[in-house]
């Protein structure tokens, strides 16, 4: 994502809307699967790896 539409802060908003909608999907899907023995506990951000889609 480009801050050159809107400036900085409007793409760091995006930025934070997209992971929230990624965040959402993947709750979304863990729940439509109905594990029997599997409880979804917690979600890991590695910020290294992510970083390059992140603060760009």
């Amino acid at each position: 994502m480009s801050a050159t539409f809107g400036g900085k802060e409007k793409a760091f908003e995006n930025r934070i809307k997209v992971m929230q909608w990624w965040l959402d999907q993947v709750r979304q899907g863990w729940q439509e699967a109905n594990y029997s023995y599997l409880e979804l506990v917690g979600m890991y951000w590695r910020e290294f790896e992510n970083k390059r889609f992140v603060y760009r």
